[in-house]
């Protein structure tokens, strides 16, 4: 990964940009912050750890950061540049948001890794912009130049659905780039049958995505006070979403990296937590919050994790959990 993020900088520097700027879906560097600290305009991205980053380094700069699914963009931006990552779908929803909410003279940048679908980006462009062509290729990466946007139809990338579970419907929404989009996960599913309902008064949905892990327990137990947390923008809006539509007022939505926001103690913590971080497998977000989880807990407490079976997790649980089961 860190091998991919030189590559992007470096490629990023080949744009030549006079501001105002938008750019969106940024990742965190520290050479783009030296970048960035010459130019005005916006910083978006969807991760709330990155947003934190950008905040304190661009302190007194005239550029300001949103973390949020829908950036504000207005006709004022001269150039945007939008940095690609896995989530083709999120590209695709922001591609509609520049194209629909900036001027027509506006020239907008499209800049990714070949890991990242930039290979593949000139069949969604003709959907968005009159014009695109790529302007540079180098360092494994590519720049697409796109302008004259289009005005695109109004049809929306979120869904919304239901689920059965336990003889309990569920109205769920998904927004581009959540997990498991479109459906409710096998690994959640099974962990929601295997642990129908929960003890205690409070419970944290970490790592929450969509929010149906918490949503069905404060269905099951009304009276139960749910926290729901997560580090990107587009499953904490998709959990406001599900809240809503299932009607659900005694909740909290946290933008956290997993405990860095999280106060207080919780008498379930309830948890399918990541283990990729792009292609690769990454275990370290699961091996932190296990480590962690108990300072989080009430003195009878329970941390409730669903994970893959070849997945080295239970030697850890059983070195900071005096029951495991």
């Amino acid at each position: 990964m860190a091998e991919i993020q030189d590559d992007i900088m470096r490629t990023f520097t080949e744009l030549t940009l006079q501001g105002p700027t938008a750019i969106l879906n940024t990742p965190y560097d520290p050479t783009l912050v030296s970048e960035l600290r010459s130019l005005s305009g916006l910083v978006h991205t969807l991760n709330f750890s990155h947003a934190s980053n950008f905040t304190k380094a661009l302190d007194h700069v005239s550029i300001s950061v949103d973390f949020s699914v829908d950036p504000p963009l207005s006709e004022n931006y001269k150039e945007i540049v939008l940095f690609l990552d896995k989530a083709k779908l999120t590209h695709e929803a922001l591609l509609s948001k520049i194209s629909s909410g900036s001027n027509d003279e506006v020239e907008v940048f499209i800049l990714g890794h070949k890991l990242q679908g930039i290979k593949s980006i000139g069949k969604i462009l003709g959907r968005y912009f009159k014009k695109y062509e790529k302007i540079f290729a180098g360092n494994h990466c590519a720049i697409w130049q796109a302008t004259h946007p289009i005005k695109p139809n109004q049809n929306s990338l979120t869904l919304k659905f239901q689920v059965s579970l336990n003889e309990k419907s569920i109205q769920l929404t998904n927004y581009p780039g959540v997990f498991a989009y479109g459906k409710l996960d096998k690994a959640s599913q099974l962990l929601l049958e295997s642990y129908p309902s929960t003890k205690g008064g409070s419970l944290l949905d970490i790592c929450c995505g969509c929010g149906a892990l918490g949503t069905y327990y404060a269905l099951q137990q009304p009276s139960l006070t749910v926290t729901f947390s997560d580090v990107r923008a587009e499953a904490l809006e998709s959990t406001r979403q599900t809240l809503l539509a299932n009607k659900i007022e005694n909740a909290a939505v946290i933008a956290s990296d997993l405990f860095s926001k999280i106060t207080g103690k919780y008498d379930t913590i309830v948890c399918n937590p990541p283990f990729h971080q792009g292609r690769e497998q990454d275990l370290s977000m699961a091996e932190k919050l296990i480590v962690t989880a108990g300072r989080y807990l009430s003195e009878s407490g329970h941390l409730v994790l669903v994970a893959n079976q070849f997945l080295p997790y239970e030697r850890l649980l059983q070195t900071h959990f005096s029951n495991v089961t």
